[in-house]
């Protein structure tokens, strides 16, 4: 009997997770499973349709309670395509989908992408449900996919999470069969994919910085392509604009989802989190820009603990610009050559999205205690009734000194005006 599988996130839109989500739905059609895709649409929709997938729209929107609506809507999805286990990708999607999977008992899968432990401050602070939430959640998870090790301590730490429900699993890629991959000595064309808004905007400054210097110690014309979008977009190019007092060729190029094909045009790629594993496949040399420094060329004296850091420089020294430059400069074909060999053979040894995917074995699939987990749910919602009581009453009371005030105000104002007439 084939399996189907829901996955869940809240867009299929550009960025690292999407990417990771698109080879994910790719591995497991492979292996003959049906996947559903449940999310908002995205440029990667088609693509997911094209790979064999079945797409439905779905808005995961941020609230401070559970909408019956959208976990009723939900439950229709689930019972019309038969599901047999979930894949919960995002924080977003767990108040509809930690509802449905109780109520309807089928098994699930968390993960966590995000290394930024920032992240469930924030959640926590705009949507305080989640406070009690993320335990819940991870804790009834039948297994918790994590892409690195410190995520893990941290998270079993926070919520009280056994460490045997975690599995640690890399950032895995689709490497193309019979892709011709060329090698060439050249370092002139450089390419910097991220997201231009939050926290990796610095990154993206990085590497305009590196770019900048670069040139500024060669005769060579080079050029320096951004490929990428986001709310910050107009300030970095602001920046590169204030930077760039020289004048060198800084181009945008905005999103695509086609970026391996962008990546062969390139000699060097900048970034961080998966576009380096992107850079890796294609045999390019990749620089590593992290979220406040710029770090060494990935090559085998790193490569480990680079792939154990996400690719985000955790852990690794801040590289002096002036040496990165020397020794960039200095590489020869055959010495090019050895660190994309070495570090294209290790990824394809090691992050093959073939090799690092997970479904659940009938063995993990856990028994969920319905009943209990309703009693809680229904919990949770009589607290956010009873704070929305509270924040109306506040509202009202907040109406009425507003009143009183604006009330005394026109009585100044009126003292006021007779002053001046007297």
């Amino acid at each position: 009997m084939v399996k189907n599988i829901l996955i869940c996130t809240d867009s299929m839109g550009i960025g690292g997770v999407e990417t990771a989500i698109y080879n994910q739905i790719s591995a497991m059609i492979k292996r003959g499973y049906n996947v559903i895709v449940t999310s908002r649409e995205g440029c990667y929709t088609r693509k997911i349709e094209e790979l064999g997938a079945k797409f439905v729209e779905f808005d995961f929107s941020l609230e401070n309670n559970f909408n019956l609506n959208k976990i009723n809507k939900m439950i229709s999805i689930i019972e019309k395509y038969n599901i047999d286990e979930i894949h919960i990708e995002k924080f977003m999607c767990i108040l509809t989908m930690y509802p449905v999977c109780i109520i309807k008992e089928i098994p699930y899968v968390a993960y966590i992408h995000d290394g930024l432990n920032a992240t469930y401050d924030w959640y926590i602070y705009n949507y305080d449900i989640y406070e009690i939430l993320f335990k819940e959640f991870f804790k009834n998870a039948n297994k918790i996919i994590a892409i690195k090790e410190n995520i893990i301590d941290y998270t079993s730490k926070r919520f009280e999470i056994d460490k045997e429900k975690y599995k640690l699993i890399n950032n895995g890629i689709d490497f193309l069969e019979n892709l011709q991959i060329s090698i060439c000595d050249k370092k002139t064309k450089f390419l910097c994919i991220t997201r231009l808004e939050g926290e990796k905007i610095q990154s993206v400054k990085n590497a305009i910085d590196f770019f900048i210097k670069y040139c500024d110690n060669t005769e060579e014309k080079c050029i320096l392509s951004i490929l990428g979008d986001g709310r910050n977009n107009e300030e970095i190019k602001e920046y590169a604009l204030k930077k760039n007092i020289k004048n060198y060729t800084i181009n945008f190029l905005g999103q695509s989802v086609d970026v391996l094909n962008v990546i062969k045009e390139y000699d060097i790629i900048l970034g961080m989190g998966r576009c380096i594993l992107e850079a890796i496949s294609m045999k390019k040399l990749a620089i590593v820009s992290g979220y406040n420094k710029i770090c060494d060329l990935v090559s085998k004296n790193n490569l480990v603990n680079m792939v154990k850091s996400n690719f985000n420089g955790e852990g690794e020294k801040s590289c002096e610009l002036e040496k990165l430059i020397k020794k960039i400069k200095k590489l020869n074909y055959n010495e090019i050559k050895e660190i994309v060999e070495y570090n294209y053979n290790y990824a394809y040894d090691n992050l093959n999205i073939d090799k690092n995917i997970y479904t659940l074995d009938p063995k993990e699939e856990l028994k969920i205690k319905k009943k209990d987990l309703i009693n809680e749910m229904y919990l949770l919602q009589e607290r956010y009734i009873q704070k929305k009581e509270q924040a109306l009453s506040f509202e009202n009371n907040v109406y009425e000194l507003r009143k009183i005030c604006d009330e005394q105000y026109s009585k100044i104002n009126e003292l006021y005006r007779a002053l001046e007439q007297k």
